[in-house]
């Protein structure tokens, strides 16, 4: 096999299924090496590392050893499951020391330079994770861009990950640690091209203080709690790049105080900020969605919030659960020209009228919900069609329809047809 050529033993190597058999046939000689690194660069699935995924593919520690130390400078994204931040370090430790057979002096690992994603995608034991493990980190992938961390941590060393651009630190369980403050003001120190930050609080009261992110002007997405966003509002929604907020309610409720849970008032009264951020940035909003279960408002919605400044922007509304007069929401459709999706599910109040409105003010709508609206009745899909024939509409209308007036008559229609 030696006298044949490079493209031949190609050929002949790529019908090797498994990956341990081709490691076999790889350790020969040197001409048979190279081949197979030709083979492997061509799959994507070697360039991201899953620890425990590899090792099942190879499940001796000397092929696993020489796999990966032949793949290192391609590897871009590790995700680590099934195991701790701390139990991936200990392993790679044993991993990166070890180089074709070449034991490194103590504390020197090799990095990989090449890695830019690193996810977390182990469930969160709430347990606060060692300023040293990030440290280690640091040291054997110091160029990424991308830091999903579930586990809680101080904060200390993140800010030596000097590209990073998204950092996801939001820990899926109940746990009273927090990054903390000194170490936050750090991180926008030196991480100058931060576009992503994640910092929400799952559990508790969040204790940040956001000042140090204003100076953060590459910001394009924020995720953080209520409670530290109130102090600084207006100057967040003022960086240049921003376009999302997405903003978590913190947990600040005595559980022992709760006599009955059935009478408990789970809404939410804390409206100040979410009307100075529709009245401030109306201009910039191309979608409003709003549970007014959850989110109790006033029937004078439209006086209150004054979105029809900048409706002209808006693409996407839902508001549900309304058990007020649809009529105050009338000044809302008028400047919604741009209007594409429309959800009034469950409005006790809707009717034909109403419904008939918003279609023929909002020439681009192309879904309409009125799912367990029970006071609309089948007579509106007629009247629709006739608004699409008189302004000559070409684009179809999505309605959806479950639970509402419109069943029975879409029900009899459909049969009708078969």
């Amino acid at each position: 096999m030696e006298n044949l050529n490079e493209d031949c033993l190609f050929s002949i190597f790529r019908h090797i299924a498994e990956l341990q058999d081709q490691i076999q046939v790889a350790r020969t000689c040197k001409k048979f090496e190279m081949i197979f690194k030709r083979l492997w660069a061509n799959q994507k699935r070697y360039q991201v590392f899953n620890y425990l995924e590899w090792q099942s593919w190879l499940p001796q520690e000397n092929d696993l050893s020489y796999f990966f130390h032949i793949r290192r400078d391609a590897v871009t994204s590790i995700i680590m499951v099934h195991q701790t931040i701390n139990e991936f370090l200990k392993k790679m430790q044993k991993l990166l020391k070890t180089n074709n057979n070449k034991t490194l002096s103590k504390n020197k690992y090799l990095c990989l330079e090449a890695v830019k994603h690193f996810v977390d995608e182990e469930k969160s034991l709430g347990i606060l994770l060692k300023d040293s493990d990030i440290k280690l980190l640091v040291q054997i992938i110091p160029n990424i861009v991308s830091l999903h961390v579930k586990e809680p941590l101080s904060g200390k060393y993140i800010w030596d990950f000097h590209k990073l651009e998204e950092l996801y630190l939001y820990v899926p369980s109940q746990t009273s640690f927090e990054i903390e403050n000194v170490h936050f003001e750090n991180i926008f120190q030196r991480l100058t091209y931060l576009r992503i930050l994640d910092i929400r609080l799952y559990d508790g009261m969040s204790r940040l203080d956001l000042k140090p992110l204003l100076n953060c002007r590459n910001l394009c997405i924020l995720k953080v709690n209520l409670n530290p966003l109130k102090n600084y509002i207006c100057e967040v929604l003022l960086l240049p790049e921003l376009a999302c907020i997405n903003v978590m309610l913190d947990w600040d409720i005595d559980i022992q105080s709760i006599g009955n849970v059935d009478l408990y008032d789970f809404k939410i009264y804390q409206t100040n900020e979410f009307y100075h951020i529709l009245k401030s940035q109306s201009e910039r909003i191309i979608g409003l969605a709003i549970d007014l279960l959850f989110l109790p408002l006033q029937a004078n919605l439209s006086s209150e919030i004054l979105l029809w400044q900048g409706g002209s922007m808006l693409k996407k509304l839902a508001i549900c659960n309304c058990n007020f007069s649809p009529d105050t929401l009338i000044d809302f459709v008028n400047e919604m020209k741009r209007l594409q999706i429309l959800s009034c599910r469950c409005w006790e109040n809707l009717r034909n009228e109403h419904v008939l409105h918003f279609v023929k003010q909002c020439k681009e709508l192309e879904h309409l919900d009125v799912s367990f609206s029970s006071n609309i009745n089948g007579k509106l899909l007629y009247e629709i069609l006739g608004v699409f024939k008189n302004q000559n509409r070409e684009h179809p209308i999505r309605i959806y329809y479950q639970n509402s007036g419109l069943e029975v008559e879409v029900e009899k229609v459909v049969n009708a047809w078969y």
